[in-house]
């Protein structure tokens, strides 16, 4: 039930992005499970029906909401160009943002007010750049960023090494899923909801 909750729930985000980051991360997770489990995949049934259940749902929700899909790959109507144009603004927002404090940033949690500082004649709330890259270094600089990386990349040295089967798969599929979400939106960096999900995926992988 729950996974049919989800992936009725995947469909009508009409996100292009989540619909991507699924792909991707679900593509890459299924290429290591069957190089990994190759000897035994017979044995993992509940796992190839949990895709079929999937698959199948979104097919079938996709297929009676397929006009609003549809529309969300025209590039030329109203609201999609509105979009573009919003997401374009944002990227040279950060950029901009970056270029002036690019050491130590503009302070977390602050890019919309540092946005909104350069440009005060603004009548409404500034769009954030939707690239997860650009608001890290925006906000915390090139210092912070490296000792983010830097302390991931710690913890991934002195990780259990006699759980990494299984686990490398799990890493994979995230890896994939994330990689394309970090690319297209902003919410994992952001928004509570979105750190509270990343700390979450950390603690169960790690």
């Amino acid at each position: 039930i729950s996974l049919i909750l989800l992936s009725i729930a995947l469909v009508a985000t009409f996100s292009r992005g989540a619909w991507l980051a699924l792909l991707s991360g679900g593509l890459v997770y299924l290429l290591m499970f069957l190089w990994k489990e190759r000897t035994k995949i017979c044995s993992y049934r509940i796992f190839w029906l949990f895709i079929l259940l999937a698959a199948t749902t979104i097919g079938l929700i996709g297929f009676v909401v397929r006009d609003h899909i549809l529309v969300r790959f025209e590039g030329g109507t109203r609201l999609e160009r509105k979009s573009l144009d919003e997401r374009t603004q944002g990227l040279r927002s950060g950029w901009e943002v970056f270029k002036s404090h690019p050491f130590l940033g503009s302070g977390p949690g602050t890019m919309h007010l540092a946005i909104a500082q350069r440009s005060p004649d603004l009548r409404v709330p500034p769009v954030p750049p939707h690239q997860v890259l650009v608001m890290m270094v925006g906000e915390i600089g090139v210092i912070g960023s490296m000792s983010i990386i830097g302390f991931l990349w710690l913890i991934w040295c002195t990780r259990d090494r006699s759980k990494d089967g299984g686990r490398t798969i799990l890493i994979a599929g995230l890896g994939g899923l994330f990689i394309v979400l970090f690319g297209v939106d902003h919410f994992l960096w952001s928004l509570f909801a979105g750190k509270t999900l990343l700390m979450i995926l950390a603690l169960a992988v790690f």
